[in-house]
C-alpha cells in the first residue's frame, strides 16, 4: 500500500515539474517574442526617422539650386507668363524671339509665336527682311517684316478653328505695337498682361474706347 502511494506521489511530482517547465517554457517565449518585436519597432522607427531626415534634406538641396529659401506657388500671371516664354521659343525670327497666348476663364485657347506665313521662309532660313519703319514721333528704324507678330498668330490661330476670344486675357512678352493692339481690342479681349514694357507711346491707338482694353505688366 505504502509502496502505490510512493508511485503515486512520483508522478504527481513529475506532472508538477512538467507543468511548472511548460508554463515557464512559455513565459520564455512570451519574453523573447516581446524583446524581438520591441526591437524590429525601434529599428524600423530609426529607419523612418532616417527616411524623414532625408527627405529634408532633399528638400534643403533643391532650395539651395533653385535659390529659394522657401518654395511660392506662382500666381495664375506668373503661370501663365512663364508658359509664354515657353511658346517663345518656337519663334524663329532671333530679332524678336517671343510667344504669345490667351486665356479665358484659366484655361488657354490659343497660343502664337513670331513666324513667317505658312508655307513661306522663316527667318532662320532665308534671313531677316529688314524695312525701315518711320514711327510717329517721327523717329525711324529698321524692322523685320518677314514674320507675323506673336500676338497677330495667336488671334489667326484662334479664328482659323473658331474659337471666340471675347472676354479673354492675353499674355505676351512685349507691350504690343499698333496693329496687333487694335487687333486685340477688335476681338474683344478685355486685358493684356506683358512681361516687358516699351518705352514708345506711338505703339498704341490713340483713341481706346473705354472699358475696351486695359494693359498692364506682369
Amino acid at each position: 500500500m505504502s509502496l502505490n502511494k510512493s508511485r503515486v506521489f512520483k508522478i504527481e511530482m513529475v506532472k508538477e515539474t512538467v507543468v511548472a517547465l511548460l508554463i515557464l517554457t512559455l513565459i520564455v517565449v512570451w519574453v523573447s517574442y516581446f524583446v524581438v518585436a520591441f526591437e524590429y519597432h525601434i529599428q524600423e522607427t530609426k529607419k523612418l526617422m532616417e527616411y524623414g531626415k532625408e527627405i529634408e534634406r532633399e528638400k534643403e538641396r533643391e532650395r539651395i539650386i533653385m535659390g529659394e529659401d522657401t518654395y511660392r506657388r506662382p500666381s495664375w500671371d506668373e503661370y501663365f507668363l512663364g508658359l509664354m516664354d515657353e511658346v517663345g521659343k518656337r519663334a524663329t525670327c532671333d530679332r524678336g524671339r517671343s510667344g504669345c497666348i490667351v486665356v479665358r476663364d484659366k484655361q488657354i485657347v490659343c497660343t502664337g509665336y513670331v513666324g513667317s506665313l505658312p508655307g513661306f521662309p522663316h527667318c532662320d532660313e532665308g534671313g531677316h527682311l529688314m524695312k525701315k519703319v518711320v514711327e510717329e514721333d517721327g523717329t525711324s528704324r529698321m524692322h523685320c517684316v518677314r514674320t507675323i507678330h506673336a500676338e497677330q498668330n495667336a488671334i489667326c490661330q484662334a479664328a482659323k478653328h473658331g474659337i471666340s476670344l471675347k472676354g479673354g486675357t492675353l499674355y505676351c512678352k512685349m507691350e504690343p505695337c499698333r496693329v496687333c493692339a487694335m487687333l486685340i481690342i477688335s476681338v474683344g479681349i478685355t486685358k493684356v498682361i506683358a512681361k516687358k514694357k516699351i518705352p514708345c507711346s506711338s505703339r498704341y491707338p490713340r483713341h481706346v474706347p473705354a472699358g475696351q482694353g486695359r494693359i498692364g505688366r506682369g
